[in-house]
């Protein structure tokens, strides 16, 4: 190789990659339009900011789980204890919000509080409320409010990258830009995150 001698040696395969051409590799976008889309991710999906989140280069995520069950024992009633309840957060729309305003304890209480300061988060019995629109209404058997841990029991998978296709010809004189991005998730700890189910009469 240092002497230039190719004898022997196997031809070479040669890949060609255009950065203007989607055919032959696509577009690139640099590392800071990444970020920005990550960020209006968070803001469209509140569930990103809560959740666990992992990037991967690769098209697969694997994680070993336990397949024998967790381990269960008494505690005495002063002892520390690890339930997920440290990090729990309650999610829900913003008109199962607005029914859950109205609750009071035994003392006349709202159990629902607004943000303490600008920025902050409504709570309810303490822990703090998320919006999620995705979340279901009230109505019978609906699932409508999750509590939980969700760092602990959401996870989210990013595939590095992001994909542009560059479009000149739907809406000229102006040129379209498509972005993709490959995304993936799942519970990953059922223990973590528990659903309440309604009953409407």
């Amino acid at each position: 190789m240092r002497s230039g001698e190719t004898t022997g040696l196997r031809a070479p395969e040669l890949k060609a990659m255009s950065v203007g051409s989607n055919a032959d590799g696509g577009y690139l976008v640099p590392a800071e339009v990444e970020q920005t889309i990550g960020q209006r991710l968070t803001a469209i999906s509140p569930i990103r900011g809560i959740a666990g989140q992992r990037t991967i280069s690769g098209n697969v995520y694997k994680k070993p789980f336990m397949t024998a069950g967790p381990a269960v024992g008494w505690v005495g009633e002063t002892d520390a204890r690890t339930p997920y309840r440290q990090n729990a957060v309650f999610v829900m729309n913003r008109k199962t919000q607005s029914t859950i305003r109205k609750f009071k304890d035994t003392a006349g209480n709202f159990l629902w509080q607004p943000p303490a300061n600008a920025g902050g988060r409504a709570t309810l019995m303490t822990f703090a409320v998320i919006e999620a629109e995705d979340m279901p209404d009230i109505a019978a058997n609906s699932l409508s409010i999750a509590f939980g841990d969700f760092g602990s029991g959401y996870l989210i998978v990013d595939r590095a990258g992001v994909m542009v296709l560059r479009d000149p010809y739907s809406a000229k004189p102006y040129v379209l830009f498509y972005t993709t991005k490959r995304v993936g998730g799942g519970v990953q700890d059922f223990d973590a995150i528990k659903l309440m189910k309604f009953a409407v009469s």
